[in-house]
């Protein structure tokens, strides 16, 4: 074939035209992975694991403010005793949390279920109405009728939530609506639970000394609380299971498991959408600094990381939320002083002691975790700081530990998406939100679904840039160009 200078100087322009997508090709990363998370509860932690499960080239860094890792898995030992102060517990059709457990080789208190789950009674305390106190359990047989109710209700919502994990099994969300759709668990989330269990035949005064003041103990609100919300912690005795030695172990093992490198006391402070991915700004020790990240996750309340998210082509911008603080004390006494709680002499010292919602002045529970040596220790809840207080709640209080949650309590009204919204899964291309299950649960095991679900995107995102890198990989583009030169050159 002769080539004419015509067809000499066609060919150049078309080799230059091409080799501009060879030189970006080139450039663009394949193999490894860089992740960076911002949070290292047990969302983050999980999050991390999973991404090392699905992608073993993965490279994840977690930034974590505080000077530990857990989140609000909080395990302390005082005395020799362990005190959870934080979350504390899952129920048993709660599937992915106990999978990591026993992935992690660690022991549970509870075992799985054998045959059909039952309703089991959550309201074994005693409630103070802020004048006197009611035993919930004497309530509750009060009112079978209402109980049969709830249980009826209860145990339809665990198998609806079997169905949604069954439903969704690899697949990924990109939005609560769509996880919600899943075992049909959309409308709980949108019915307020005053409304509904009336309308359902469960009578007031179980619901305003029982089932509300075990809601507050979660969420910090009662029967206002959404009614998704009111069955996922009506069914937490349904097979309630925990780590053997605390649920830290588990942050601790998923963090070991991972190969994440975590560096505490740092806080994220940017986000820089870049063309190749994001610039991740932190600062630790009062100096600033910045990696790259192929991929970013919040795994922690968006409204609260302070996070400025810059140069994304729509600002991330996502719905606040209601939080309320919780304070935490544990304290050693001679006893409980019954003189506050009720003027009858005599009434027996419960060992529980649940606040009502709107009642008992921001208290919420007191609970004797333990007697050692005769000397009692008593864990409290309260949403304001009762250390003034304590003198008059206890016997001699000796203050062994205080910690402080600014947003210790997440409220979970129900919710009208069109006036508020849930919050995005996918914040932007590659950025993603784990804390977006907080719009309707705060138990352990929300925060891990989201991690998967996170990990399962990124890995989704990471094999369809493959097939596009395969494709447009440079000796599939250099038979490309000389096929579309050598056809295009004149005859």
């Amino acid at each position: 074939m002769n080539l004419s200078w015509f067809s000499l100087f066609h060919l150049y322009l078309l080799l230059q035209n091409s080799l501009v997508d060879l030189r970006v090709a080139a450039t663009t990363p394949s193999g490894d992975v860089n992740v960076v998370i911002v949070g290292a509860g047990i969302g983050g932690t999980s999050c991390a694991y999973y991404l090392k499960k699905f992608l073993p080239n993965v490279d994840t860094v977690i930034l974590e403010a505080d000077s530990r890792v857990g989140g609000k898995v909080f395990d302390v030992h005082i005395d020799g005793k362990l005190f959870r102060i934080g979350t504390c517990a899952w129920t048993g059709n709660q599937r992915y949390i106990k999978e990591l457990v026993t992935e992690m080789g660690l022991d549970r208190t509870d075992k799985d279920f054998d045959g059909e789950p039952n309703f089991a009674s959550p309201f074994s305390f005693t409630v103070w109405n802020g004048t006197h106190l009611i035993d919930a359990r004497e309530i509750a047989a009060a009112h079978e009728e209402s109980m049969n109710v709830l249980g009826n209700g209860t145990v339809d919502y665990y198998f609806r939530v079997e169905k949604n994990y069954e439903l969704r099994g690899q697949d990924t969300f990109t939005g609560m609506a769509e996880f919600l759709s899943y075992g049909d668990l959309g409308q709980w989330a949108t019915l307020e639970g005053r409304q509904y269990y009336t309308d359902i035949g469960v009578d007031l005064e179980l619901q305003d000394l029982a089932m509300g003041p075990r809601q507050y103990l979660f969420s910090g609100q009662g029967m206002g609380s959404s009614v998704f919300s009111l069955y996922t912690h009506m069914a937490t005795d349904m097979g309630r299971g925990q780590v053997v030695g605390g649920n830290l172990k588990l942050v601790k093992s998923l963090v070991e498991a991972s190969g994440a490198k975590v560096l505490l006391n740092s806080t994220a402070k940017a986000v820089e959408k870049r063309l190749n991915g994001f610039n991740v700004v932190y600062q630790s020790d009062g100096k600033d600094y910045d990696m790259h990240a192929d991929h970013v996750i919040i795994a922690a309340p968006i409204e609260h990381t302070g996070i400025d998210f810059t140069n994304f082509d729509d600002p991330v911008t996502q719905p606040a939320r209601q939080w309320d603080p919780l304070y935490r004390y544990i304290v050693t006494a001679e006893g409980v002083n019954m003189d506050y709680f009720t003027t009858d002499p005599d009434y027996d010292v419960p060992g529980f002691i649940a606040g009502v919602p709107g009642k008992s002045d921001g208290f919420v529970l007191c609970n004797l975790e333990a007697t050692v040596n005769d000397t009692m220790y008593y864990s409290l809840y309260t949403t304001r700081d009762i250390i003034n207080d304590l003198q008059d709640i206890l016997f001699n209080p000796s203050i062994k530990f205080t910690h402080y949650w600014p947003d210790g309590f997440n409220l979970l009204p129900p919710r009208d998406v069109d006036v508020a919204p849930y919050q995005d899964v996918v914040l932007s291309p590659r950025l993603y939100n784990i804390g977006v299950m907080s719009d309707v649960m705060d138990q352990m095991e929300g925060s891990i679904i989201a991690a998967r679900n996170a990990a399962l995107l990124i890995r989704k995102d990471i094999q369809s840039v493959s097939v596009a890198n395969t494709f447009g990989s440079p000796v599939f583009m250099i038979f490309g160009v000389f096929t579309k030169v050598f056809v295009s050159l004149p005859v």
